[in-house]
């Protein structure tokens, strides 16, 4: 008798449909799994920023790293660059915290693993709604006078497309800003709000003064204020 080998066209039509099956149901979940490796990273990253603000205040009198005008790495415009030009605003706070980060204004650190853009820009802001609005404007302030160090934002994505160059963002013509603060401009925009959207499919990360950062589908102000003093949303934030 001829013994039988192999499978038969049927046979191998339904391992193929069984394997298709398997492969629809395994890369969504593969998919989320490489979305939220992607937020823990972004997590991460946003607490090592934390560690060394902290780690810059302890030696240099208890002050934040001081945020500045734009400023572009490693071609900086001239002026930005003279302590002596009347147009110069210091170097801004990822320089000042080179030598406590390890790693230079341009390093993976400041680069969310997922945003959408290539080449890389630096995703993260400095809180400074309530230094930017002071008479005469400030441009750092110490830790210690945060009231309510788990709700003051401190830093955390910034999707503002306004500060990103085209095609992703809309500046035009000028290099990307590793020095970017919420002064005058909102740097943190949730899905639903004009213009902005969430970085992760979770959320936003934001960074609190008090080190920890968590992930939020949008604006809480239960657990989140812009003034150091105050419970405040960035558009009420006043200087008091």
């Amino acid at each position: 008798m001829n013994r039988r080998s192999g499978f038969n066209l049927v046979e191998l039509m339904v391992v193929i449909a069984i394997i298709a099956l398997l492969l629809s149901l395994l890369f969504p979940a593969l998919g989320k799994v490489r979305e939220r490796s992607k937020t823990v990273q972004c997590l991460s990253q946003l607490r090592q920023i934390g560690i060394a603000i902290y780690n810059y205040s302890v030696e240099n009198r208890g002050l934040m790293p001081a945020w500045s005008a734009v400023h572009f790495y490693p071609n900086d415009p001239p002026y930005q660059n003279n302590p002596l030009d009347p147009n110069y605003a210091g170097p801004g706070w990822p320089v000042l915290l080179t030598r406590y980060i390890g790693q230079k204004p341009n390093g993976a650190i400041y680069v969310c693993p997922a945003f959408p853009l290539d080449p890389p820009c630096s995703n993260y802001f400095l809180e400074s709604r309530w230094m930017y609005l002071h008479q005469p404007l400030l441009r750092t302030m110490k830790l210690s006078s945060i009231r309510d160090a788990s709700r003051f934002i401190l830093s955390g994505d910034c999707t503002a497309p306004v500060y990103y160059p085209r095609m992703f963002g809309s500046t035009i013509g000028v290099p990307d800003d590793i020095d970017k603060d919420d002064g005058a401009t909102k740097c943190l925009l949730f899905a639903g709000e004009s213009g902005g959207f969430n970085m992760h499919m979770s959320g936003n990360n934001v960074l609190f003064s008090d080190g920890h950062a968590a992930t939020f589908k949008a604006f809480d102000p239960s657990l989140m204020t812009y003034n150091p003093h105050a419970n405040q949303r960035w558009e009420d934030v006043t200087s008091e």
